[in-house]
């Protein structure tokens, strides 16, 4: 792919990146099934054109999301995690399995609770009480297993509908 291409290609998945984010935001239900799926999404970018250019799609997403989007929280998700864990994925995959799996949870439990007890500090001093907390943290959890199966089969679904766009142009 030439760099013109990719740059155009980036371009396309940042704009409707920042759209996805704006929806979650206005929809209130987004916070976060907007990153998530933003996350995969980004997915595409990395195999199609490289590491280097998803972070940069990250990146750009996520400077004008903090400036667009009015929910912080989702903002945080796709800024501290969802946005660059799929970048991470494939050298995550290379452990062995129960090791991948310990390692994997505890990246992403150590980053989300640290970033909602920080939004929680700043953002929202009402106290929880604890078994709120440890539904929270059973869900977060629940989101992630679900997640984490979904990016490599988001990658297959997209080829299969290229696969289809090529079928019928020829």
């Amino acid at each position: 792919m030439k760099p013109a291409h990719r740059l155009a290609y980036c371009s396309i998945a940042a704009a409707l990146g920042i759209v996805l984010m704006m929806l979650g935001a206005a929809t209130g239900i987004g916070t976060f099934a907007a990153p998530m799926f933003v996350g995969l999404c980004l997915e595409i970018i990395g195999k199609a054109c490289g590491v280097k250019y998803q972070l940069m799609v990250w990146a750009a997403i996520s400077l004008l999301s903090l400036m667009l989007c009015p929910d912080i929280e989702q903002n945080a998700m796709f800024l501290c995690f969802f946005g660059w864990y799929p970048a991470l994925y494939p050298k995550l995959q290379k452990l062995p399995q129960p090791l991948r799996l310990i390692v994997k949870l505890l990246l992403y439990n150590g980053i989300i609770l640290s970033v909602e007890a920080i939004l929680l500090l700043f953002f929202l001093p009402e106290e929880m009480g604890a078994g709120l907390i440890i539904a929270t943290i059973v869900l977060f959890n629940l989101c992630f297993l679900v997640y984490d199966p979904l990016i490599p089969r988001f990658h297959l679904l997209e080829e299969m509908f290229l696969r289809r766009i090529t079928r019928r142009r020829h």
